[in-house]
């Protein structure tokens, strides 16, 4: 949420003409962005790594 704040920040500061204040903000929300899509993807994977462990283990 921070980082679409930050990203609708910088297009309002492009649309006033204040280029470096929006290439500024536009880098940060990047950032945050990234972040956050990485975080939430190790957070996904340790989860299922957590879940597959917890399995009980069947007799085929």
């Amino acid at each position: 949420m921070i980082a679409f704040s930050l990203a609708v920040g910088s297009f309002n500061h492009l649309e006033q003409g204040n280029l470096d204040g929006a290439v500024r903000l536009g880098r940060v929300a990047k950032m945050l962005s990234t972040v956050s899509l990485v975080g939430g993807t190790i957070i996904i994977i340790a989860c299922i790594v957590n879940l597959a462990s917890e399995c009980p283990k069947s007799d085929l």
